[in-house]
Protein backbone atom coordinates (compact mmCIF):
# COMPACT_ATOMS: atom_id res chain seq x y z
CA UNK A 1 0.00 0.00 0.00
CA UNK A 2 1.49 3.70 -0.64
CA UNK A 3 0.54 6.87 0.86
CA UNK A 4 0.92 9.67 -1.49
CA UNK A 5 3.25 12.67 -0.30
CA UNK A 6 1.37 15.87 1.63
CA UNK A 7 0.10 18.30 -0.44
CA UNK A 8 -1.12 15.66 -3.21
CA UNK A 9 -4.56 15.31 -1.69
CA UNK A 10 -7.23 12.61 -2.16
CA UNK A 11 -10.88 12.60 -4.14
CA UNK A 12 -13.88 11.14 -3.17
CA UNK A 13 -17.17 11.20 -4.06
CA UNK A 14 -20.08 11.24 -1.12
CA UNK A 15 -22.94 9.78 -2.26
CA UNK A 16 -24.92 11.42 0.71
CA UNK A 17 -23.99 15.20 0.47
CA UNK A 18 -23.75 14.62 -3.51
CA UNK A 19 -20.31 16.78 -3.56
CA UNK A 20 -16.95 15.39 -4.50
CA UNK A 21 -14.53 15.95 -1.90
CA UNK A 22 -10.49 16.16 -1.30
CA UNK A 23 -8.67 15.75 1.39
CA UNK A 24 -5.23 17.43 1.73
CA UNK A 25 -2.25 17.63 4.19
CA UNK A 26 -0.12 20.39 4.64
CA UNK A 27 3.32 20.99 6.35
CA UNK A 28 2.55 21.02 9.79
CA UNK A 29 0.22 17.82 9.80
CA UNK A 30 -3.12 19.63 9.39
CA UNK A 31 -5.76 18.43 7.06
CA UNK A 32 -7.80 20.94 5.12
CA UNK A 33 -10.96 19.37 2.72
CA UNK A 34 -11.86 21.07 -0.48
CA UNK A 35 -15.80 20.35 -1.76
CA UNK A 36 -17.47 20.94 -5.06
CA UNK A 37 -20.17 19.64 -7.34
CA UNK A 38 -18.11 17.87 -9.99
CA UNK A 39 -14.85 15.72 -9.64
CA UNK A 40 -13.70 18.54 -12.24
CA UNK A 41 -14.58 21.57 -9.71
CA UNK A 42 -12.48 19.94 -6.79
CA UNK A 43 -9.59 19.35 -9.23
CA UNK A 44 -9.45 22.86 -10.10
CA UNK A 45 -9.51 24.08 -6.39
CA UNK A 46 -6.87 21.68 -5.72
CA UNK A 47 -4.70 22.80 -8.31
CA UNK A 48 -5.45 26.20 -7.35
CA UNK A 49 -4.38 25.38 -3.52
CA UNK A 50 -1.25 23.34 -4.15
CA UNK A 51 0.04 26.35 -5.96
CA UNK A 52 -0.74 28.65 -3.59
CA UNK A 53 1.56 26.08 -1.24
CA UNK A 54 4.06 26.46 -3.69
CA UNK A 55 4.08 30.07 -4.13
CA UNK A 56 4.06 29.91 -0.01
CA UNK A 57 0.70 32.64 -0.27
CA UNK A 58 -1.78 32.44 2.43
CA UNK A 59 -4.48 29.70 2.53
CA UNK A 60 -7.80 30.89 3.10
CA UNK A 61 -9.37 29.12 5.67
CA UNK A 62 -12.82 27.41 5.05
CA UNK A 63 -13.95 28.74 8.70
CA UNK A 64 -13.27 32.06 7.83
CA UNK A 65 -14.19 34.69 10.10
CA UNK A 66 -14.16 38.38 10.07
CA UNK A 67 -11.39 38.19 12.64
CA UNK A 68 -9.35 36.19 10.64
CA UNK A 69 -9.62 38.42 7.30
CA UNK A 70 -9.03 41.43 9.65
CA UNK A 71 -5.51 39.62 10.63
CA UNK A 72 -4.84 38.74 7.49
CA UNK A 73 -5.44 42.26 5.99
CA UNK A 74 -3.09 43.65 8.84
CA UNK A 75 -0.43 41.39 7.57
CA UNK A 76 -0.47 42.72 4.06
CA UNK A 77 0.03 45.93 4.95
CA UNK A 78 2.46 45.60 7.97
CA UNK A 79 5.76 48.07 7.16
CA UNK A 80 6.95 48.71 4.85
CA UNK A 81 3.86 48.00 2.93
CA UNK A 82 2.80 51.13 5.40
CA UNK A 83 4.16 53.18 7.48
CA UNK A 84 4.93 52.32 11.31
CA UNK A 85 1.76 55.40 12.61
CA UNK A 86 -0.74 54.24 9.83
CA UNK A 87 -0.19 50.41 10.49
CA UNK A 88 -0.23 51.23 14.56
CA UNK A 89 -3.80 53.26 13.95
CA UNK A 90 -5.16 50.40 11.61
CA UNK A 91 -4.54 47.92 14.37
CA UNK A 92 -6.02 49.52 16.78
CA UNK A 93 -9.12 50.67 15.48
CA UNK A 94 -9.61 46.68 14.55
CA UNK A 95 -8.46 45.81 18.03
CA UNK A 96 -11.04 48.54 19.37
CA UNK A 97 -14.42 48.27 17.24
CA UNK A 98 -14.06 45.44 14.40
CA UNK A 99 -12.94 42.73 16.23
CA UNK A 100 -14.92 42.52 19.24
CA UNK A 101 -18.38 42.92 17.60
CA UNK A 102 -17.70 41.65 13.70
CA UNK A 103 -14.56 39.11 14.58
CA UNK A 104 -16.25 35.72 15.47
CA UNK A 105 -18.62 36.11 12.39
CA UNK A 106 -18.31 34.47 9.53
CA UNK A 107 -18.80 36.70 6.34
CA UNK A 108 -21.50 34.92 4.79
CA UNK A 109 -23.53 35.40 8.07
CA UNK A 110 -23.19 39.40 8.08
CA UNK A 111 -26.34 40.97 6.67
CA UNK A 112 -26.34 42.89 3.03
CA UNK A 113 -26.29 46.30 3.04
CA UNK A 114 -26.90 47.92 -0.14
CA UNK A 115 -25.14 50.61 -1.21
CA UNK A 116 -27.98 52.58 -2.71
CA UNK A 117 -31.24 53.14 -1.00
CA UNK A 118 -33.57 51.02 -3.63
Amino acid sequence: MWKAANGQGTIHYNEEKKLWHAKVTIEGGARRSICGKTQQDVLKKLDAFRDAIKEGRPIASQRLTVGGIVEDWLAAKRPPATSLGTWDGYRRYAAHYVRPVWGQFAPASLPRQRSRPA
